[in-house]
C-alpha cells in the first residue's frame, strides 16, 4: 500500500469551529470517519473570530485554569498508531512568566499527557510514561502548527513543527491500552497550575488513526499555513521603510510568489531613493529552474534587490 500523503488520509476527526457560533457549548466534528461532538467546559472557553482574519472561528482560552474542550471516550493511544495535529496561538499576556508547562492535548482517566509546551519552548509528550522533548524551540505569541505522531509498533514519536519534521525519538514502552476522552487545553487534573491550562487560541484540531508521513504532515500544515505566510509577509513588507532583509531556505513560492506579496515588494522597491532589499536564500539552486515569480521583479529593479 502506498503511504498516505493527503491531509485527509486516515483522518478520524477534525474540529475547525466554522459551524460553531459564539455561545455554543458543543462543537461538531467537521471531518473524518467519526461523528463525535466535542463539549466546551468551563467559564473561560469560547468561540471567537480569529483576530488575524486567517482562521475564521477559533477556540479561545482565557486566563482561567478550569476550562477545556472534551471529546468523550475517543482515543486509545496504546492499542495502535495515532497522530494529532492542531494550530494554536499562545497568548503571552495571559501567562507573562511562562515558567510552567502548558497543556495542549491530554487524555483523561488512565491516559497521559499527549502534548505540552514546556517553559523551554520545546514540545513534550509523556504518552508512554517517558519524557520526550522536541529538538527545536518555538516562539510564543504567533500562530504555530504542531503535529505529533505515535508509532506503537516501533515505540517512536515524531514531532512536526509548521509542517517540517523536527525529530523522531524513542517514547518508551509503557503504553496505556484504554479508551479515554481527549482533552484540549487542560490536564486531566482539572484546575492544576503545574502544568497549567492553555492560554490563547486553538484551531483545526485533528485526530488520525495512523502515523503521519512527512508529506502528509506538510500537507496538513499547508492547508492553513500558506494563507498565514502570505498575510504575514504582506504585513512585513508593508511595514518596512528603508531596508527589508529576508532570510529563507528556498524563497517558498506559496508565500514569496503570491501576487499580493509581489505587489507589496514592488511598491517598497519603487518608493524612493535609498531603499534596499536583501535576500539570503539557503537553497538557491531551484529558483531559476522553477522560474520563481520574484526573479523578474528583482531583475527589473536590480539596483534595489
Amino acid at each position: 500500500t502506498a503511504p498516505a500523503t493527503t491531509a485527509s488520509a486516515n483522518l478520524r476527526g477534525a474540529w475547525n469551529f466554522e459551524n460553531t457560533a459564539a455561545g455554543d457549548r458543543e462543537a461538531a466534528n467537521n471531518g473524518g470517519s467519526s461523528s463525535a461532538t466535542a463539549q466546551l467546559i468551563g467559564d473561560d472557553i469560547s468561540i471567537i473570530a480569529d483576530p488575524s482574519g486567517v482562521f475564521g472561528n477559533v477556540l479561545h482560552f482565557g486566563a482561567g485554569a478550569s476550562s477545556y474542550m472534551k471529546i468523550n471516550q475517543y482515543v486509545n493511544t496504546g492499542a495502535g498508531n495515532a497522530s494529532f495535529a492542531m494550530w494554536y496561538r499562545y497568548d503571552t499576556t495571559l501567562d507573562p512568566t511562562g515558567d510552567k508547562p502548558a497543556v495542549l492535548l491530554q487524555q483523561d482517566g488512565a491516559g497521559r499527557s499527549l502534548l505540552t509546551l514546556r517553559p523551554s519552548n520545546q514540545y513534550h509528550t509523556y504518552v508512554n510514561a517517558t519524557d520526550v522533548l522536541s529538538n527545536n524551540t518555538v516562539a510564543r505569541g504567533g500562530w504555530q502548527h504542531i503535529a505529533v505522531s505515535f508509532d506503537q509498533t516501533s515505540r517512536k514519536v515524531k514531532f512536526y513543527v509548521n509542517g517540517a519534521l523536527d525529530s523522531e525519538k524513542n517514547m518508551g514502552t509503557s503504553a496505556v491500552n484504554a479508551v479515554t476522552a481527549l482533552l484540549v487545553g487542560s490536564h486531566k487534573n482539572i484546575g492544576t497550575m503545574d502544568p497549567h491550562s492553555m492560554k490563547g487560541d486553538v484551531d483545526d484540531i485533528r485526530v488520525y488513526d495512523a502515523t503521519l508521513t512527512d508529506d502528509q504532515a506538510a500537507a496538513i500544515y499547508a492547508e492553513q499555513g500558506t494563507a498565514l505566510v502570505r498575510k504575514q509577509l504582506g504585513t512585513l513588507v508593508s511595514q518596512a521603510r528603508r531596508l527589508l532583509w529576508i532570510h529563507t531556505r528556498a524563497l517558498e513560492p506559496e508565500g514569496y510568489g503570491d501576487p499580493a506579496v509581489l505587489e507589496a515588494l514592488r511598491r517598497f522597491a519603487t518608493a524612493g531613493d535609498g531603499v534596499e532589499v536583501r535576500i539570503l536564500v539557503l537553497e538557491p539552486g531551484a529558483l531559476v529552474e522553477a522560474h520563481h515569480p520574484l526573479l523578474p521583479l528583482a531583475q527589473r529593479l536590480s539596483s534595489v534587490f
